[in-house]
Order: C-alpha cells, then structure tokens, then sequence
C-alpha cells in the first residue's frame, strides 16, 4: 500500500470521526435552543438530527450557527457548542474536499490498489 492510499484511508476514518463530533454538538444546539430558546427553536423550524431534517430548515441552521446573532453573546454555553460545531463542520468539510480530490487523482490516474487490482 502506497503512501497516498495510508493518508486516503486515514483522513476517510478522520472524517467519520468528525462528523460524529459535529453531529454531537449540533444535538446539543438543539437542545440548548429547544429547553432555553423556545421561540429561536421554533423559528429554526424545530430541527433535529434525523426527524424534520429538510433542506430549508438545515439553511436556516446554518444561517443561525453562522450568524452573529444577540443570543450567542448573552448565552455563554450556547456560544461555546455553536463554536465547536461550527469547527467541526469545516474541518469536516475540509477534509470531505481533500478526500474527494485523492479520489479523482487515484480513480482517473489508475491506481489498482484504489480500483481493487
């Protein structure tokens, strides 16, 4: 096994790993936002990991966690998850890129280790 294959293997386990992360603080967004912001929670669209996931209300999210809005600075824990999933969310993101990049250069270099030869 090549070089590149170890660091494609090891970045695709560092991915999933992240995202674990992320979607442990987005929860915890959520829960902070659905016990102490009730209003927030539901001008968000109620959303949640798995149920009322659609694209909008993961817009509105996102818009939310990237905002600078008034609850972030009087809520301090609120301010810290938000941080960490908006962290892990681009290390995701950063490493989702960079794993699809390795994947076009092995796919359409020819690698036959990547391509199962």
């Amino acid at each position: 096994m090549n070089f590149l294959m170890q660091i494609f293997y090891i970045l695709f386990v560092t991915a999933i790993i992240i995202n674990a992360f992320y979607f442990f603080f987005l929860r915890k967004l959520f829960n902070l936002l659905k016990n102490k912001y009730p209003e927030k929670f539901k001008e968000l669209g109620e959303p949640s990991l798995w149920w009322n996931n659609s694209p909008r209300n993961g817009m509105r999210v996102l818009r939310f966690i990237s905002s600078k809005d008034p609850l972030f600075s009087s809520d301090n824990e609120l301010f810290k998850t938000r941080t960490f999933a908006v962290v892990f969310l681009c290390l995701y993101i950063t490493i989702f890129i960079t794993l699809l990049m390795l994947f076009f250069l092995f796919f359409f270099a020819g690698y036959k280790e990547f391509q199962g030869g």
